[in-house]
């Protein structure tokens, strides 16, 4: 017996079931039942995760590439910058370091 006031909804939803059963193909009930059940995310489709997180990925891909793109033109100019340097110390070693043909050999 259901007491004063509370809905008995298991009746409800199995005369609603009962209906549609009598109107709709088993295939339909089938569908409409795991849209249902995605909506209220008791099961997930697997096809809506990709949509879901596709603008999320879009997102980290492009920021990805773009400090991808900054650590390349950094490490570049760093490149350069120890060319020059290593340039430099060897002009100066030639100016400090004798040929071998000038050193004395007493």
């Amino acid at each position: 017996m259901i007491p004063f006031g509370v809905k008995d909804d298991s009746n409800s939803c199995q005369r609603i079931l009962n209906k549609l059963s009598e109107k709709m193909e088993v295939e339909d009930v089938k569908l409409l039942l795991e849209e249902l059940l995605i909506k209220e995310g008791i099961i997930y489709n697997p096809n809506s995760i990709e949509t879901d997180f596709e603008p999320a990925l879009k997102d980290i891909t492009s920021r990805t590439i773009t400090i991808l793109q900054q650590t390349v033109e950094e490490l570049s100019s760093t490149v350069d910058k120890l060319k020059r340097e290593n340039k430099t110390l060897k002009d100066g070693l030639k100016d400090v370091v004798m040929p071998v043909d000038y050193i004395p050999w007493w």
